[in-house]
């Protein structure tokens, strides 16, 4: 449990990926939270690699993407205390009749926002579940970031009865912490499926396609 802010529940959902059909498959989940970021761009997203936190320990993951980037940032978060809410970009083609990769992100947290990455141009791409941390990113990956999706962990105060509702906007009395956790376990993932449920055909093809799994942490 990270000391200034959450615990997380064990249900994990997995959204996305967007982008290109083609590349390495690229899976990092079963992490707590994301430390430390690093993306490669230029025209577009030539590489990400991340420092998760892993029930307190440090764990990077392997480079995805190629050895190109024009710039090269470096994202540190204000761990604990700060974490990833919401990734948002374009994917395209590059050049005419180039495959399909990840053209630009621009990352969100719970304090400010960083980017834009890459270049915005082609079909955006964001998703509308709040109430979530993303602990870890899917997709593929070649020369470039060819797709890229992400794993949201549920939110919830620890050590009290008050329980965060999926949008912030109220609480929940619950009897115990356990209940309210379960509570906010539940109204987050019944009000996520519905919200996929909601969305047409093109919407889904921009905020991303919706799986509910179950992971251990």
């Amino acid at each position: 449990m990270l000391q200034d802010c959450c615990e997380y529940e064990k249900n994990q959902i997995s959204i996305g990926p967007w982008g290109g059909q083609g590349g390495t498959m690229l899976d990092d989940e079963l992490n707590t939270t994301i430390r430390h970021m690093v993306i490669g761009h230029g025209l577009g997203i030539d590489f990400i690699q991340t420092e998760y936190d892993r029930e307190g320990s440090s764990v990077w993951s392997e480079k995805h993407g190629g050895v190109g980037g024009a710039k090269v940032d470096k994202i540190k978060l204000d761990f604990p205390h700060e974490y990833l809410t919401t990734v948002t970009g374009y994917y395209g083609s590059i050049k005419s009749r180039d495959t399909i990769c990840i053209l630009s992100l621009t990352l969100q947290t719970n304090k400010q926002k960083y980017g834009p990455f890459g270049t915005n141009k082609g079909t955006y791409f964001s998703f509308l579940i709040t109430g979530g941390m993303i602990v870890g990113f899917h997709g593929s990956f070649g020369w470039y970031l060819d797709s890229i999706g992400v794993y949201l962990k549920a939110l919830t105060k620890p050590y009290s009865s008050k329980v965060c509702f999926a949008d912030f906007s109220g609480t929940h009395d619950a009897s115990s912490t356990s209940e309210g956790e379960s509570n906010h376990k539940f109204v987050w993932l019944k009000e996520a499926m519905q919200a996929e449920e909601n969305n047409s055909d093109e919407e889904k093809n921009k905020n991303g396609q919706l799986n509910v799994k179950m992971t251990g942490t």
